[in-house]
Formats: structure tokens, C-alpha cells, sequence
């Protein structure tokens, strides 16, 4: 997958927004990807290939069902601040681990929401690492996706 150097730091900033729980950050930064539909489309395109990769890094593989209730409820718990509620997250990464496109299960009112949310989430919740941070392990996915020829 050839990552757009022009969208890289956009999707990147829009983590950065979803790490720091900051909403005023994360607002803005999703309305800077909003200033044209390719834009928006390209941007979520590779947050969706960036949170699937990390979803399947984290699990190493696809979560099983009850993961996906663990993933869920605790996202909508820790992650408040996101308005991106519980049935959204579950429905948002089970879409990304059966490889449905995510506009067929989510309206795109609250696709962008919870792409970037859950997706900053996915990056820095879980241990991968000794001192690998949340924007190594974003590093990491990107080398791996641009690596990734396209189907």
C-alpha cells in the first residue's frame, strides 16, 4: 500500500488528538481531513488499514467474540471523552477483523469518530513492546503497510 505523504501527517495528528484525550484537538483535526471527500476518503483509508493492523498485532490474529465485548466495553469506558459509544467500537472492529468495509456497518456520521478514535485507542492501550511508544508502533505499521503490495 503506497501511504500519501500528503495524508500520512493528518491521520497521524488525528491519533496524536485521540491519544492525548483531547476533543477540542481531535474535532480539529478530523475537520482538517473533512475539507473534500477525497481527502476524507483517502484519510480513512488508511486509518481503517492502520487500526486493522493494530487490532491483529495486539491479538495476533483476529480477537475471538468475547474479545470483542472486552474491546468494546472497555474502549466506551476508558475513552469517554470520544463519544463513541459501546455497540459503535464493537461494531467499528469487528467490521476491520472480518474485513468488511466499515461504511457498510456505520453510518458516516460516526465513521470518522470512531476510526480515529478507537484507532488512537488500538495504538496506545496495550503493551507491544518495552518502551515502544504509541507513535513507534504506528512507525511500525506504516513501514509495514507501504511494504505491502497492493492487491
Amino acid at each position: 500500500m503506497k501511504i500519501d505523504k500528503d495524508i500520512e501527517p493528518l491521520v497521524r495528528e488525528a491519533f496524536a488528538a485521540s491519544v492525548a484525550e483531547e476533543p477540542e484537538r481531535f474535532e480539529s483535526a478530523l475537520e482538517a481531513l473533512s475539507r473534500s471527500d477525497d481527502l476524507t476518503s483517502r484519510s480513512l483509508t488508511l486509518a481503517f488499514a492502520v487500526d486493522s493492523a493494530a487490532l491483529f498485532a495486539i491479538h495476533q490474529g483476529r480477537p475471538s467474540d468475547e474479545q470483542f465485548s472486552s474491546l468494546a466495553e472497555s474502549f466506551a469506558s476508558s475513552q469517554s471523552w470520544s463519544n463513541v459509544d459501546e455497540p459503535t467500537s464493537r461494531i467499528y472492529l469487528t467490521s476491520l477483523a472480518d474485513m468488511r468495509p466499515p461504511l457498510d456497518e456505520l453510518p458516516p456520521a460516526d465513521l470518522a469518530f470512531a476510526a480515529f478514535a478507537v484507532g488512537g485507542w488500538l495504538l496506545s492501550a496495550f503493551k507491544i513492546g518495552d518502551g515502544i511508544h504509541w507513535y513507534d508502533f504506528l512507525d511500525t505499521i506504516l513501514d509495514t503497510l507501504e511494504a505491502t503490495p497492493d492487491r
